[in-house]
This record gives structure tokens, C-alpha cells and sequence, in this order.
């Protein structure tokens, strides 16, 4: 899907306490209205950012690699609003944000993966694999999810008998 519009931006933000000396670069992206920003953890001085170009001026290796550093995090945007679209996911600043700050990927539980391993498994038997491996499989399967289960209900007794 689509998104009617999108804007990004690189500014500079100002606090209300500011003196003087370097100020922070934030990316701003907007998806049909909703506003995200994010800060990208550099600095520049007020006097050396053009604020059109949204980079800092300059020739310096400093410059060069402040503004390719910005480039890169701007290709990043676009690259995560493509996989939105290429995959049929609604595009929003919301899922822009969580790709970019590793919040979409899910983290996968050791249980999950090895029931994911095991149902492979059971498609090959009889091709690459005899019924008893995948039984093997399974009673591995069985014995760590045990111990799992053993080893949180240690832990909660003695959770329980320390807060006593």
C-alpha cells in the first residue's frame, strides 16, 4: 500500500536552555500527517548546517562523514519504506520508526525454534530421515522444555523464600 505522502528532513534542535556551541541533528519523517523524530546521536554547529540541503557544509573528512553518516540513515528510511510496501504492510511512520530502531524484529525463543525445527523434520521423514530420528528430535524437544520448566520453578521458590 502506498502512502499518500512522505517527507524527511534533518534538522537541527534547538532547547529552550541553549547558550551556544553544537546542537543535536534529528531525522524527521512524516507518513500522511503523523510526524516521527528520531535522534541520530551526531552534532553539528548552527553556523556550518545549510538547512536546506539538510547536511552540514563543508569540504573536511569531519563534513564528509557527518553528511555520508545522514545520507546512510536516510537510505535506511526509504529502504524500510520499500520492504512495507514490497511485503503488503501498512506503510506508517510508527513502522518506519520500529524497523529503524530494531523493534519489528521479533526475538525468537529457543522453544519456538526448536518446534520449528522439529516440523521440518517430520516433512522429511521418509526422504532424508527415518521416523526414529525425528523421535530423537522430539525427546529432545521434550527434555529441554523440563528442564526449562524445572529451572523457572527453582528459581521462583527461591524468589519466593528470599522476599519472605
Amino acid at each position: 500500500m502506498l502512502s499518500k505522502t512522505f517527507t524527511l528532513l534533518f534538522y537541527l534542535k534547538k532547547r529552550s536552555n541553549y547558550i551556544g556551541g553544537k546542537l543535536p541533528i534529528y531525522l524527521r519523517f512524516t507518513i500522511d500527517g503523523q510526524r516521527i523524530e528520531i535522534a541520530t546521536k551526531r552534532e553539528c554547529e548552527p553556523d556550518k548546517w545549510n538547512v536546506s540541503a539538510g547536511r552540514k557544509v563543508g569540504q573536511k573528512e569531519d563534513v564528509r562523514a557527518l553528511n555520508a553518516f545522514l545520507d546512510s540513515l536516510q537510505t535506511k528510511v526509504y529502504e524500510a519504506q520499500r520492504n512495507l510496501v514490497d511485503n503488503g504492510k501498512p506503510v506508517t511512520a510508527g513502522s518506519i520508526k520500529d524497523i529503524l530502531t530494531g523493534v519489528a524484529d521479533k526475538p525468537r525463543m529457543i522453544m519456538e525454534i526448536f518446534k520449528e525445527h522439529n516440523d521440518e523434520m517430520l516433512a522429511l521423514v521418509g526422504k532424508d530421515f527415518s521416523r526414529g530420528t525425528y523421535n530423537r528430535y522430539e525427546a529432545a524437544m521434550r527434555n529441554v522444555q523440563e528442564f526449562l520448566l524445572y529451572k523457572y520453578k527453582v528459581r521462583t521458590l527461591v524468589w519466593k523464600i528470599r522476599c519472605n
